[in-house]
């Protein structure tokens, strides 16, 4: 079966050496070792056995600096020239590198020393970069904690990584009272920490290889694990990305920080600060508003923005490459898979580069990146960075020919130390060599390879194209899940007997989770308590979508669950409310636009948008589609509070009322209901005339 994968779309005569190394291998067995199965037998010809599929595009780059040192060098360099802005709010290089001395010598006063983590729990703000150098600068790791996460999982995280101290501002601390912390709360806003020196702390101990931060991703046994990565990895993705992203970029001053802290893409934030480049970063109600988006990176000159899939899904349908709107001149793209739909949009791009960048958190982030360009063919996650060292590997660790799948293995510089106190877990998942993949040996040393469980094969340009997961791992708008957390979650309800959670794909460029499960309880939980209570526990991403009663489960002929024949979720499914229609054109206009993106078939007036599988990324095509629809200003605050068609339908209609003149204000007296969207739009119109 191998060889009939290889042989498609190749030239006779690589063709024939396939398929005489195949029959030479066979002879071999059949002489030497009768018993050897056949699937091991040897296909790939000694000159392709090894060098065409590892890719080590690397000269040796200079990583053994450390984070601090190179800001420190550029905080010397250009003082004056803005490194942070936000809003109103803007430090200058020499600013942010006093203030960053300040807090990091009152976290030495307070006995944490080189080697300890520091957890980091505030919301966006200049503050949390000023705290990030500053644990940096004290020579510990910091771990990001975001606010929005359920009590329960921050808590956890705090449990797992053992800091030392926290950090935190005065609006966001309380949330940490309910976890009765044995550990020191520092707040960023408390102006005592000005008192301290402002000179760089001296760590003469503190070396490339210490470690620089832990980051929380899903884990499969139900909780999510740390992965620790060290400075020299994310000076190495420092310049690899400038030397395969920036480089195209000459010019570039401004770029975003459109990620969470908690979301490894905010360590790009690295990437600009060492290169001397400001960054932006984006305020949270900002980041989930299309329109405000395109609009904050026109006032504040971003140059470059980052952003997932889903989020760049929003901005092109409020007009990102449109002549007449602002636009960045370069958008890195990545956290989950982009459609060929949106691929063949951005090919078409005369005024805006896309980068698709590719990378789990384990390998720093980007691993590898792709240039989108007319001529890029099909969807691909392009080559690797400078010291990225890429290999595809079928189940038995033996490399794959150019055209099969196999599992993508990293390695080089930029991998990470590990899992933050899960040595057996560190072990299965990273290897000493190709031999040791097999045998989940874990290495310490730089010539480790991680498994990363994705699968691609290698084209004939010499890119890579991905081709999905091998196990049940997925990422959801540009989050990791490890469906087995879900799932663990999902079976700690006492009317749960056994439950899957899949993805779906059912909607183009709309991936969402699906629970399915079975009940004997005499009452079996609705899909609102289900949904309520994971809530309190995980992440929005990881919530799903929609939970199906199963009153049996498909099974594929070796008596397993049948994934694949899992029915497509139904409204009910996803916690509909009194199914009443619409009333008025209003109402009707409004829960068409949720129809066509949720794409169900059927809402009611009552149903509320976040129930029936909304989220904050379909929340922006809502909005935008509605102010297209309606010609008013709506914020993305508006749909979070006026969360059903009903009362949406009601507040859009005085938006546009307030728009028209008063003289006509009697005749619509009468009630909403009966004011026909023609008529406001007359009416409308009348008073743009006026």
């Amino acid at each position: 079966g191998t060889v009939v994968q290889v042989v498609q779309g190749l030239d006779a005569a690589r063709i024939a050496a396939y398929f005489a190394q195949a029959l030479e291998s066979l002879a071999h067995a059949l002489e030497k070792q009768p018993q050897q199965p056949v699937h091991t037998l040897e296909i790939l010809p000694a000159a392709e056995r090894e060098t065409p599929f590892v890719t080590d595009a690397a000269p040796q780059l200079m990583g053994e600096r450390t984070i601090t040192a190179c800001f420190e060098a550029v905080a010397v360099r250009q003082p004056d020239q803005a490194a942070v802005v936000m809003a109103g709010q803007t430090l200058s290089f020499d600013q942010l590198n006093r203030r960053a001395n300040q807090l990091a010598h009152a976290i030495h006063a307070m006995g944490v020393i080189p080697g300890e983590r520091v957890a980091i729990f505030s919301a966006r703000g200049v503050e949390l970069l000023i705290a990030v150098l500053a644990v940096l600068k004290a020579g510990a790791a910091y771990v990001p904690l975001d606010p929005a996460h359920p009590v329960s999982r921050i808590g956890y995280m705090l449990a797992d990584s053992t800091p030392s101290a926290v950090l935190s501002t005065a609006a966001a601390a309380p949330l940490l009272q309910s976890l009765a912390l044995t550990v020191p709360v520092v707040l960023l806003d408390d102006a005592t920490h000005a008192s301290q020196a402002e000179c760089n702390p001296q760590q003469e101990s503190l070396t490339s290889h210490n470690l620089a931060y832990v980051i929380y991703t899903s884990g499969s046994t139900g909780q999510p694990k740390g992965v620790m990565v060290e400075h020299h990895s994310v000076i190495r993705l420092w310049q690899g990305l400038n030397a395969e992203v920036f480089a195209h970029c000459p010019g570039v001053d401004r770029v975003s920080m459109n990620a969470s802290l908690s979301f490894d893409a905010s360590v790009q934030m690295w990437i600009q600060l060492l290169s001397g480049r400001c960054v932006v970063l984006i305020p949270q109600e900002v980041r989930l508003d299309a329109d405000a988006l395109l609009s904050y990176i026109d006032v504040h000159a971003i140059d470059v923005l980052d952003c997932t899939p889903a989020q760049l899904d929003g901005l092109l349908e409020a007009g990102l490459l449109d002549g007449h709107r602002a636009h960045p001149d370069a958008v890195l793209v990545g956290g989950d898979v982009l459609t060929a739909t949106t691929w063949r949009q951005l090919q078409q791009s005369p005024r805006v580069q896309f980068f698709n960048v590719y990378g789990p958190t384990e390998c720093t982030v980007d691993a590898t990146v792709a240039r989108i360009r007319a001529d890029s063919g099909r969807p691909n996650i392009g080559h690797p960075l400078p010291q990225v060292k890429v290999c595809l590997r079928d189940r038995l660790g033996r490399p794959v020919p150019r055209g099969v799948t196999g599992e993508i293995l990293l390695g080089g510089g930029q991998l990470a130390r590990g899992y933050l106190g899960q040595p057996t877990l560190t072990a299965e998942r990273f290897a000493e060599d190709l031999a040791a993949v097999g045998a989940h040996q874990a290495a310490p040393g730089p010539e480790r390879l991680y498994r990363t469980g994705d699968l691609a094969r290698l084209l004939e340009d010499g890119s890579y194209e991905y081709l999905g997961r091998n196990d049940h791992q997925v990422k959801i708008r540009g989050v990791r899940i490890e469906l087995g957390e879900v799932e663990s979650q999902l079976l700690l309800h006492p009317g749960i007997d056994q439950v899957v959670v899949t993805a779906r794909g059912d909607y183009p460029g709309d991936r969402r989770l699906v629970a399915y499960f079975t009940s004997t309880a005499a009452a079996p939980p609705l899909a609102a308590e289900l949904r309520e209570m994971l809530a309190s526990h995980l992440s929005e991403p990881m919530v799903p979508s929609a939970f199906v009663l199963m009153p049996h489960w498909p099974l594929s002929p070796n008596g397993k669950i049948d994934r694949k024949g899992l029915p497509v979720p139904n409204t009910e499914s996803m916690s509909a409310r009194c199914n009443e229609p619409p009333r008025g054109d209003a109402e009707t206009a409004v829960a068409q636009i949720w129809q066509d993106v949720l794409g169900l078939p059927q809402i009611g007036r009552y149903d509320r948008f976040f129930e029936l599988g909304g989220h904050s990324l379909s929340a922006i095509q809502v909005v935008v589609r509605l102010r297209r629809k309606f010609d008013v200003e709506i914020p993305m605050a508006d749909l979070f509070a006026h969360s059903t068609v009903e009362t949406l339908a009601r507040h859009v209609v005085d938006l546009l009322m307030a728009k028209i003149g008063e003289e006509d204000m009697a005749r619509l007296s009468d009630g909403l209901d009966d004011l026909s969207e023609a008529e406001l739009l007359d009416l409308l119109e009348k008073e743009d005339q006026r």
